[in-house]
């Protein structure tokens, strides 16, 4: 069965924000989606296959 996990967290419209996934929390990481920065909260909705677990973490950069 395919499940979707939410990701959200408070941000600005002046970043580019990845969302970096990881079997394990110490890595290492590996880029999965680059969402639209929306203000005052930006979300995605990642795939997980029968019952994973996984770890994530949002990297932030100035946008241009």
């Amino acid at each position: 069965t395919a499940d979707r996990t939410r990701v959200s967290w408070p941000s600005s419209t002046n970043f580019n924000y990845t969302i970096e996934t990881s079997t394990t929390a110490t890595g290492p990481y590996s880029p999965s989606t680059t969402p639209p920065s929306r203000f005052p909260v930006t979300e995605a909705f990642l795939g997980t296959t029968n019952g994973s677990r996984g770890y994530f973490r949002v990297t932030a950069s100035p946008a241009q």
